[in-house]
């Protein structure tokens, strides 16, 4: 999967768990029977992880690969790539550990 973008719809907060961005185009949510659909987001120096997606609506785990949640602001950049695409941040793909909620397992 080749990097992708889509602006934020609206400002971030450091706590929030969903983020609108104006296009949902390429993001996924895991499936976890197969293992597939793993997708990252990176928004300015913080990467976070999809846990869901909903229309424009994304439910992320926040500060992945070492990074911090932080606030950003309406109309930056969120890059969408596949965990193979921020190696920088996330180990061989076969290494990813992501605890999911619950409601995911």
């Amino acid at each position: 999967m080749s990097i992708t973008a889509t602006p934020l719809s609206a400002a971030v907060a450091a706590s929030d768990t969903k983020i609108g961005v104006a296009s949902a185009t390429g993001i996924t949510a895991p499936v976890n029977t197969t293992g597939s659909g793993f997708t990252f987001l990176k928004v300015d120096e913080e990467l976070m992880f999809v846990v869901g997606v909903s229309g424009t609506q994304i439910s992320v785990l926040r500060g992945q690969g070492g990074t911090q949640a932080k606030s950003h602001a309406a109309s930056t950049p969120v890059l969408i790539g596949a965990p193979s695409d921020y190696p920088a941040f996330v180990p061989a793909v076969g290494a990813v550990s992501v605890s999911l909620p619950e409601r995911f397992t």
